[in-house]
């Protein structure tokens, strides 16, 4: 299992000719299997920091290790290869293909690197089975509820059994129910897989339940 870690993690944009500077010089590190919430108010730059960790977008200064090896320095295609086999990602938004099944979404990432049609269907199913959807491996996301397809997204970010899951408001786009379940189920697939789980929320009875709390705030990143 790989530690993430970010050393000096600063992220600036260019906006009508002025700098805008999101993140400055955030230092954390991510232990193998540990559960971690981050807070912050909209637009604090929490989406940035997790595409900077997980290998999605370069920033401007700054060191980010996933494990032994330095992200930033990879060529593209090496640094792609690492975040699809260590790095799973759950957004707000499900981004489904809707027309493929429940089944041909979770193998995609599976099919990407080069598994067998057989071996991806076959993990496919199990991931679908454990996040309780076993008897909707057929149905296309249009003929699932948000919560259902929102475990299909978490089925899918774990296909390769990453070693970190990076979430971003995986339930804010649920009715009070249906997200606390999804969020019960990241929990448990923490505790069961050793997987690390960081999540993003602006729900403070969620963000509580992690092993550690961090506030990003005027683009550093401090203990809750």
């Amino acid at each position: 299992m790989a530690t993430l870690r970010a050393e000096n993690l600063c992220k600036r944009f260019e906006r009508d000719g002025a700098a805008l500077e999101v993140l400055r010089g955030v230092d954390v590190t991510l232990e193998a299997g540990e559960c971690v919430s981050i807070v912050g108010v909209s637009g604090a730059g929490k989406s940035t920091l997790l595409h900077c960790l997980g290998g999605l977008e370069r920033p401007t200064h700054g060191t980010v290790w996933l494990g032994d090896d330095d992200l930033y320095r990879l060529r593209d295609r090496r640094r792609a290869q690492l975040r699809n086999r260590e790095v799973g990602f759950v957004f707000q938004f499900h981004h489904l293909l809707s027309d493929f099944t429940a089944l041909e979404n979770v193998a995609m990432p599976l099919r990407l690197g080069s598994a067998s049609g057989r071996r991806a269907e076959a993990r496919a199913r199990e991931l679908l089975e454990r996040v309780g959807l076993g008897e909707r491996v057929e149905h296309r996301p249009g003929e699932l509820s948000g919560g259902e397809q929102q475990r299909v997204a978490i089925a899918r970010a774990l296909a390769c059994k990453p070693s970190i899951l990076l979430t971003d408001e995986p339930t804010g786009n649920l009715d009070e129910e249906t997200a606390d379940a999804v969020h019960q189920l990241l929990l448990s697939l923490n505790r069961e897989l050793h997987t690390t789980l960081v999540y993003v929320t602006h729900n403070a009875a969620f963000a509580a339940t992690a092993e550690r709390q961090l506030r990003l705030h005027r683009g550093r990143l401090e203990a809750v």
